[in-house]
């Protein structure tokens, strides 16, 4: 195959990626606002009390609130993988930047659990937070 297949093919590639992405993404969130409709509808027809809806809604902000932990990581990875890539390796071993990227991506999962675990123990010592 020439260069020029090669590149047409992934650039189309590479476009129908985002544009699945784009389309599963939208499929997923519209699921996921009807289920939160749902759940609320049926604490209300239930009567639950205040202290078992607030465990079982939580809100979007306390969902998304690790992101920037994980993009850091991921980003930081990326960079050392690729970096270290270039210092020791010839330029074609860009394996190393994805190599990061996932050592990145087990440091924030790391990070993310004793997070977690540390907020479960804050609100098992002090239920009144």
């Amino acid at each position: 195959m020439d260069p020029m297949t090669v590149g047409a093919i992934s650039s189309v590639m590479g476009i129908l990626c985002g544009i699945i992405a784009v389309i599963a993404g939208s499929i997923s969130s519209n699921k996921k606002a009807k289920m939160e409709k749902e759940l609320r509808q049926s604490i209300i027809e239930n009567g639950i009390d205040a202290e078992t809806a607030k465990v079982l809604i939580t809100t979007e902000k306390e969902k998304k609130s690790n992101f920037a932990l994980y993009a850091g990581c991921v980003l930081i990875g990326f960079g050392l993988g690729y970096f270290f890539g270039l210092e020791w390796f010839t330029p074609n071993e860009g394996i190393l930047g994805i190599f990061g990227t996932g050592v990145g991506l087990l440091i924030a999962f790391i990070i993310d659990n004793r997070l977690k675990k540390e907020k479960a123990r804050e609100r098992e010592e002090n239920p009144s937070a």
